[in-house]
């Protein structure tokens, strides 16, 4: 049997053990320790981000019109898609306004329905709980 694990750096797999197979399936388990340095930076608490609807829409067209695109479509594909990347993020830096969006602590998809369900199942629940309520 083969098992293969694969790092970019020697020191950062230890302690590699297998455990056997895997209930009746002819899989084993391997575990091993990584590691592996990790900062969590939890201090800015809002991220700056690109809004798209609040750019210079004639700005943006008056320099895409003044490009020469020739001069960027020449030679091979690769350096001309990094000219290409290259102009349309100065474009984006310059013309484009950056918005600071705060973290509210919830998931994004915890919308007003969502959580208006979920704490119904919670009120529902805390009756069913209840040992005094007639239910």
């Amino acid at each position: 049997m083969l098992n293969l694990i694969f790092s970019k750096k020697p020191k950062t797999v230890r302690d590699v053990q297998d455990l056997g197979f895997l209930s009746s399936s002819d899989h084993k388990l391997i575990c091993c320790s990584l590691a592996i340095d990790v900062t969590v930076d939890r201090g800015n608490k809002s991220t700056m981000k690109y809004d798209n609807n609040k750019m210079n829409r004639t700005g943006i067209e008056a320099e895409l019109r003044s490009t020469d695109w020739d001069e960027v479509c020449a030679g091979s594909v690769e350096e001309s898609w990094g000219r290409f990347k290259n102009i349309l993020l100065d474009l984006q830096h310059r013309f484009v306004l950056k918005v600071k969006y705060g973290k509210s602590g919830k998931v994004q998809w915890l919308n007003y329905r969502a959580l208006k369900y979920v704490r119904m199942k919670h009120k529902v629940y805390r009756r069913y709980m209840d040992r005094s309520h007639v239910a």
